[in-house]
């Protein structure tokens, strides 16, 4: 994580937040793809 001079604290958060909700959809979809054997991520997503 790159930290730049003066951020407030809240900001770094906000970003690692957002970065383990992407994680979580990701692992879902990984998840679904693994179930209906189709390795890709659906499409219009």
């Amino acid at each position: 994580m790159i930290f730049a001079p003066g951020d407030p604290d809240d900001q770094a958060y906000l970003l690692l937040e957002g970065t383990v909700r992407l994680y979580k959809i990701y692992r879902e979809y990984s998840r679904i793809d693994r179930d209906q054997g189709t390795g890709t991520i659906p499409r219009g997503v």
